[in-house]
């Protein structure tokens, strides 16, 4: 969701405190120090996790130097693994804390001092400081016995997480709340061993509470991710038989919930549960400051419903069915209102190739609002011939602060090498200006892979985005098979996650993206996806100066505390970019 400025933070974050939070934490910025930029992206830390992450899903992070905060050993990231997990073996739910860590000595890293940070990890051929295991759960039922293929939501007081099981074997689904403290059990037990197999003991949870009551849904999870109303306690969940579930008290967070404290349940009352009738499986549900949900089917169309269960409109036509896998991006006005919603798409009927459409709360789609992410296609050809999962672009900070800026995504344009079947990767942008979109087809603005036969493109992760606080805006990227030619540590076609400044020049403006830092997936220390996977969904934390000691006491500082967090194979990687300050 977007907050173009204070005033729509201030209106639309009394009912969403996501819109709220992304308002502070640009305004922090003006607030932290600012040192000499740098461009090396180098890693931290590479812990095990023993299992991967879903395709296209996010870690979630407690919490975040906003103002008045300061970064705390305590912080943590959890970590919802795509595998059933086993109480004594592999867990599914791991929370990593002591984040702050890495560097050559005791004083590079804020939590490098405490006990258990110093660890001898395979493949690093020595001890270094790195974060340490908070919990490892196993966060499956006996009822589902199923993965958490997709991303996790945490309490505002970072006590709970809720999360969405499946089994797709089955076809049955369940969402769990668990707390995020270790129970009886202890925190459980995830380590290299020295000949570099990952030691796994999963431990239950303190206690987990299930919605249905029943102990599953009678259709698996594919896509969606849970939508959390953190204001009215509430959360929306689609699963793949095209139902929408509307869940209560999820963190017991109300006034009237801790009064009287009750479990999650889920919401019986007529509508609800809400059937899209031939939707099918359903992506993330987001919802405006006005509690209208926005969701797509697999069926290619897209759904608005309200809180009360109303289907409000269903858009004019479809894209192609099952072209859509992550919900839209939500952009709201100074008074909350929803101004427009940016899906990503692999295909349509009317446009066969990656595209992004721009619609209004009508959900009409017209070739107006619809545009292409292939650039350069040759006459005549409009179809890419590929097949791939498209997540979602990012805005900059243009369009965040004053609602004229950029929307940057991954493209693809084709060449004369394979004839007209060859493609590369690369970012594109499309100029917007309030809802105005200006596409640009000019060029490419970074290629970030090596070029592909068209049967065979890869996918990217999703973008992120972030401010400095010296006021350069970075753009992050990672995708399957790293860029064509070797950059910083990257090497060529092989897994690469870069960093990227977005800059302009002249009036009107000409963008550019600068590469600032790389690191070389290939290099992390796990055997299971050395070359040809992506990362997950990046975070990105904080943007405190690691030299100031406002989080540390005598000599210790605040290095370590700005940073990227990801899964990549089997591992959780922190990598620093050191123009994040």
């Amino acid at each position: 969701m977007v907050a173009a400025n204070e005033a729509a933070a201030g209106a639309a974050g009394q009912r969403e405190p996501r819109l709220l939070y992304s308002y502070l934490k640009r305004n922090a910025n003006a607030c932290a120090g600012t040192t000499t930029a740098t461009t090396s992206t180098h890693i931290d830390w590479d812990v095990p996790l023993g299992a991967s992450m879903a395709d296209g899903s996010f870690p979630a992070k407690y919490n975040f130097s906003l103002p008045g905060q300061t970064p705390t050993c305590s912080d943590f990231v959890v970590y919802g693994l795509n595998t059933a997990g086993t109480t004594g073996g592999q867990p599914n739910l791991v929370g990593e804390t002591n984040l702050y860590s890495g560097g050559s000595t005791i004083y590079s890293g804020l939590c490098n001092v405490n006990a258990g940070v110093a660890q001898k990890l395979y493949g690093f051929g020595a001890t270094v400081y790195a974060a340490t295991v908070k919990f490892a759960y196993n966060g499956s039922t006996t009822a589902v016995a199923g993965t958490i293929g997709n991303s996790i939501s945490m309490s505002l007081d970072g006590l709970h997480v809720a999360y969405m099981e499946s089994n797709s074997t089955t076809g049955l689904s369940a969402f769990h709340v668990v707390p995020t403290t270790p129970g009886t059990g202890g925190p459980g037990v995830l380590a290299w061993s020295t000949s570099g197999t990952v030691l796994a003991t999963a431990v239950a949870p303190p206690s987990i509470t299930t919605v249905p009551s029943s102990g599953s849904w009678s259709a698996a999870d594919s896509y969606s991710s849970i939508w959390v109303d953190y204001t009215n306690d509430l959360a929306y969940v689609g699963t793949d038989n095209g139902v929408l579930h509307k869940i209560q008290n999820v963190f017991c967070s109300t006034v009237a919930c801790k009064a009287s404290p009750v479990a999650p349940s889920e919401v019986t009352t007529s509508p609800w549960p809400l059937t899209l009738s031939g939707a099918g499986a359903l992506t993330s549900p987001v919802e405006d400051a006005k509690g209208v949900i926005y969701v797509a089917g697999a069926n290619g169309y897209l759904y608005a419903v309200s809180s009360a269960g109303v289907l409000l409109n269903k858009s004019n036509q479809a894209f192609t069915a099952g072209s859509i896998v992550d919900g839209p991006i939500l952009d709201v006005d100074n008074s909350g209102t929803t101004q427009a919603l940016y899906w990503f798409s692999s295909s349509s009927p009317a446009l066969p190739n990656p595209q992004m459409v721009q619609t209004g709360s009508t959900l009409n789609i017209a070739s107006g609002n619809t545009f292409s992410l292939l650039l350069n296609a040759p006459a005549g050809q409009n179809s890419w011939g590929g097949t791939t999962n498209m997540h979602s672009g990012t805005f900059d900070n243009g369009f965040y602060t004053a609602r004229n800026g950029n929307m940057w995504a991954c493209g693809w344009y084709q060449d004369t090498i394979y004839g007209s079947n060859g493609n590369q990767q690369g970012i594109v942008r499309f100029g917007i200006n309030g809802t105005t979109v200006t596409e640009d087809t000019s060029k490419v603005y970074a290629t970030i892979s090596p070029e592909y036969l068209a049967s065979t493109v890869n996918e990217c992760a999703p973008l992120s985005e972030v401010l400095d606080s010296a006021g350069v805006d970075h753009l992050f990227v990672s995708n399957q098979d790293g860029l064509p030619l070797a950059t910083g540590s990257c090497i060529a076609n092989a897994a690469c996650v870069a960093g990227f400044t977005i800059g302009s020049s002249g009036s009107p403006a000409t963008w550019s993206l600068t590469n600032t830092g790389s690191y070389n997936l290939a290099s992390s220390h796990n055997n299971s996806a050395p070359y040809n996977a992506s990362t997950s969904g990046i975070v990105v934390d904080n943007t405190v100066d690691p030299t100031s000691k406002t989080c540390g006491t005598g000599t210790q500082t605040c290095g370590q505390t700005a940073s990227m967090y990801f899964n990549y194979g089997v591992d959780a990687i922190k990598l620093t970019q050191s123009a994040l300050q």
